[in-house]
């Protein structure tokens, strides 16, 4: 089986109320410069500096405008049916999951807001397991 997609959309906010509505959490930033600036690592997925703080406004950020690491993986299973004496039979099944140990990174730090520049764009975490091997044998009789 493969499974392969996009990342999930998410949207750069800001913390706080740069607004001064008198409540928080509603505010995006303002795109300043290009977000996909420069090589995309675990360290800095995507560029903070192309986003800044708005002042007295909401920001001009589009809703789920970036996306994160995307995702694929492949699992393979094998089954192999060997007759024994008479009517017995013996099933012998090999399974596989992500079977070419492809890391699939996860993006945390996606909505937290960029005024915290220590942790924005960082990707500190993996999306799904590692190769995992299994074996199974079944009797018949």
């Amino acid at each position: 089986m493969v499974l392969a997609r996009s990342g999930q959309p998410f949207t750069p906010s800001v913390g706080g109320d740069p607004a001064n509505l008198g409540h928080t959490g509603y505010s995006r930033a303002n795109l300043v410069g290009d977000p996909w600036e420069g090589e995309s690592t675990t360290a800095r997925y995507f560029n903070p500096a192309a986003f800044a703080i708005p002042v007295n406004s909401f920001g001009n950020v589009e809703r789920n405008s970036l996306r994160g690491p995307g995702f694929w993986n492949v699992d393979v299973g094998l089954q192999k049916n060997v007759r024994l004496r008479g009517s017995s039979e013996l099933q012998v099944r090999v399974e596989a999951f992500n079977v070419f140990n492809h890391i699939n990174w996860r993006l945390e730090n996606a909505g937290v807001a960029i005024d915290n520049p220590a942790t924005v764009g960082r990707i500190t975490a993996m999306n799904g397991r590692p190769r995992q091997l299994q074996f199974g044998f079944r009797l018949i009789y």
